[in-house]
């Protein structure tokens, strides 16, 4: 295929699969962890519910009990965090990071990014290998996929936790106007 002729989505997906590193992986989950038990309310022992199962060659990486509550925000009246990701060989292949909430309004909601660890689907426009879910739950139809920017598990867990705690933003848009 040229080069100059590559879809976004042939794009998309080579970047998916840059790899993240284990290490980075660990210490950014559990610096987010630290801060969620810190400054927002979540459970002081949060950092060291992030376990590790495995060999050296292949582990996961979850929150013991899959999910930690998160308190209630503007947005959300009542949340659960799942992250979750396997390592090979020191790179993360597979990441799940989840939360299922109760919105203020009352209804339920699901925000998802999944990291895949090989094609789904019918193409990566339809099932990138990273991709989000919104919606009141993972089933309902239409299954809707939004592609994610190349990341790792600590890029989709910004992402969640700024959805669902507004004060969480990474980015905000008046320091990224002093860029």
């Amino acid at each position: 295929m040229n080069p100059a002729h590559r879809s976004t989505w042939a794009r998309l997906w080579e970047s998916h699969r840059a790899e993240s590193t284990e290490r980075a992986a660990v210490d950014g989950v559990r610096s987010r962890l630290w801060r969620l038990a810190g400054e927002f309310g979540v459970e002081r022992s949060a950092p060291h519910l992030f376990t590790r199962a495995g060999g050296a060659r292949r582990c996961e990486y979850s929150l013991r009990g899959d999910a930690l509550a998160l308190p209630p925000t503007d947005a959300i009246s009542k949340g659960a965090l799942g992250v979750r990701f396997i390592a090979e060989r020191g790179a993360v292949v597979q990441f799940d990071v989840r939360l299922e909430a109760v919105s203020a309004a009352g209804q339920p909601v699901v925000l998802a990014v999944h990291r895949d660890p090989e094609p789904r689907g019918l193409g990566a426009c339809g099932h990138a290998l990273g991709h989000c879910h919104v919606g009141p739950d993972l089933d309902s139809r239409p299954k809707v996929r939004l592609p994610f920017p190349a990341g790792d598990p600590l890029s989709a867990l910004d992402w969640v936790l700024a959805s669902a705690i507004p004060a969480w933003e990474p980015a905000p848009w008046e320091q990224l106007a002093r860029i």
